[in-house]
């Protein structure tokens, strides 16, 4: 088989199949799939937007990639277009969120925990969980 037509066939399969699968397989180990089964949202999202930033969901990092936003309503977490695939976009009531200092030798962090689901954690930066706690009020 030539490099050209292994080309041809391996761009395509691994846009169509690797990566939306590795966005599923991110999804299901970080916790986000889990707390999409409570909190999914498809309505639009009016609120102070927080674009860019960074987040660990259990063991899996997420870059620059996360927007977190809040209003009155809660914590509205979606992931840029690219790495959107088993991640819909969420909204966290503020009565389901409980947040604590997370362990961290060098950066001041976060720890936000859910009612429905108590097994999923996501460490943010204390700044950005001040933020959000601010844009609440």
């Amino acid at each position: 088989m030539n490099d050209t037509l292994f080309l041809s066939i391996a761009i395509p399969f691994g846009l169509l199949i690797v990566f939306p699968a590795f966005g599923l397989a991110l999804a299901a180990f970080g916790g986000w799939r889990v707390l999409a089964r409570h909190y999914a949202t498809s309505e639009p999202f009016c609120g102070k937007r927080f674009r860019f930033r960074s987040a660990q969901f259990g063991p899996v990092g997420y870059g620059s990639c996360v927007m977190l936003a809040a209003n009155a309503d809660g914590i509205y977490l979606a992931v840029l277009f690219p790495f959107r695939i088993g991640h819909p976009p969420l909204l966290i009531p503020w009565q389901d969120v409980s947040c604590s200092k997370a362990h961290s030798f060098i950066v001041s962090r976060a720890e936000l925990r859910f009612a429905q689901a108590p097994e999923v954690s996501i460490v943010i930066s204390q700044g950005l969980a001040d933020s959000l706690l601010a844009a609440r009020d």
